[in-house]
């Protein structure tokens, strides 16, 4: 990160003069994609009128949703959206030029593990998730796994930490979340637009390329108190879809960025290996004082935190509740262990909230059903065993799990680089399959065979 305040130069748009400039030239933009070739469009006949029927009556009668859940954990109630959000504000349309074409790498969908190919992209732009273009990138997605008690409270948090790294923030464009029945905002994704996309083919330049990507992991580490996620960067492509009737979009910065106005609000020297360490060093509290004024370690406070969310969580699922619901009984919970101190209770809603969203995102019934049937399974073997010789076989099963599991992830992914016609690397499986290199090199030989 540059001292040099001569070398940030400040956004040359004002917000009205930059929506002004870019609404001249977006109709004729449009009609210039139209008049260009567009991908082959692999629908039957049948399909393709029944998509047009589909968009048709879209713009006529709008969505409609007749409530209920959408992402396996959020709860919308029904309602009927007249319109395109996309024409509540020019930045809306900016980021519509982001995504590709349907046919062309665009993709949506109501949940965040499972989008589909889109085949007509205006109704694509009402899907809760959507992926924008990979090849020329002009969206930065930082998400953020917190709960916020206010949409005032999240921006003066987001504020606070890009202050921490330069006087003036560059805050984000959008943030995009669920708000709760009583107001919080759950998990939002903070989105920066780029007015000029960066070129991630072969014919673009590297420098841009390092560059984007340190951006991101230099807003990800300033933001990591808030629970930014490392994680996410390896999937940033794919994001709560600022468009969606089916979230709320928080305008926040008026105007896009240039790539390097960026640099100027963010440490862009980050490494992978330090944004790990401030991760891990930001997940607990050192020590919390209990509310008996002894001194609860952060791994034990975490401990109880983590086995009383996995003891709540089934209840909270089973029932259809919310997940603001759920935060709120495990920070309830954890404030009753904790001391009456402002400063102890910040820490503990702070631990609380990561906690929760872990366990919320983690938790698989039919995971814990199957940990259920391995310990039946095991049920033979350790009669007879003392607590240390059945502790023992324990440990040994569930390794000889994980190692099937990791091998079984790293193939998948190992095949779909290959299946796009990407070479792999062991960098690449590893960040895809969420395991280390060293686990990577370890299975390399059985991957390549």
């Amino acid at each position: 990160m540059t001292d040099s305040a001569t070398a940030c130069k400040p956004n040359p748009y004002r917000s009205t003069g930059w929506a002004d400039a870019f609404l001249s030239v977006y109709d004729e933009q449009k009609l210039m994609e139209a008049e260009r070739q567009q991908p082959a469009d692999p629908r039957t006949s049948f399909q393709r009128v029944s998509d047009q029927h589909a968009v048709a009556n879209r713009m006529t009668n709008g969505l409609v949703w007749t409530g209920g859940y959408f992402s396996g954990q959020y709860y919308k109630p029904a309602f009927e959206y007249v319109g395109l959000k996309s024409d509540e504000n020019p930045l809306f349309k900016l980021f519509i030029t982001k995504t590709n074409r349907a046919f062309a790498g665009l993709q949506s969908g109501r949940d965040k593990d499972v989008v589909e190919d889109a085949t007509e992209k205006l109704l694509a732009l009402d899907e809760p998730y959507i992926t924008v273009n990979g090849d020329m990138r002009g969206v930065i997605r930082i998400d953020l796994d917190c709960v916020f008690d206010s949409i005032e409270h999240m921006r003066m948090a987001v504020s606070a930490c890009l202050s921490e790294h330069a006087g003036i923030p560059a805050m984000p464009n959008f943030a995009v979340s669920h708000i709760s029945a009583t107001n919080k905002v759950i998990r939002p994704h903070l989105v920066w637009l780029l007015e000029n996309s960066v070129c991630f083919t072969a014919a673009g330049r590297a420098a841009p390329r390092t560059l984007f990507s340190q951006v991101e992991k230099g807003l990800c580490a300033a933001l990591v108190e808030l629970g930014a996620d490392p994680g996410g960067l390896s999937n940033s492509g794919r994001l709560k879809n600022p468009v969606s009737p089916f979230w709320h979009t928080e305008v926040i910065a008026q105007a896009p960025y240039h790539l390097d106005q960026l640099t100027c609000s963010v440490d862009i020297s980050v490494s992978e290996q330090s944004l790990t360490k401030k991760v891990m060093a930001s997940a607990v509290p050192d020590g919390l004082a209990s509310a008996n004024g002894e001194t609860l370690t952060s791994n034990s406070f975490f401990n109880v935190l983590r086995s009383y969310a996995f003891n709540q969580v089934r209840l909270f699922k089973s029932e259809n509740k919310e997940f603001s619901d759920f935060a709120e009984a495990i920070e309830s919970y954890a404030l009753s262990i904790a001391a009456a101190e402002q400063k102890t209770r910040k820490l503990a809603c702070n631990v609380s909230g990561r906690v929760a969203a872990w366990v919320w995102q983690k938790y698989d019934p039919s995971k814990a059903q199957k940990a259920r049937q391995q310990r039946g399974l095991l049920a033979d073997e350790v009669k007879g065993l003392n607590l240390q010789q059945r502790q023992a076989l324990g440990g040994k099963s569930t390794a000889s799990r994980r190692r099937k599991a990791s091998l079984m992830a790293c193939r998948n992914v190992y095949s779909a680089l290959i299946s796009q016609d990407i070479k792999p690397t062991q960098k690449a499986v590893a960040i895809g399959a969420g395991v280390s290199e060293r686990t990577v090199r370890s299975y390399w030989s059985a991957l390549t065979s």
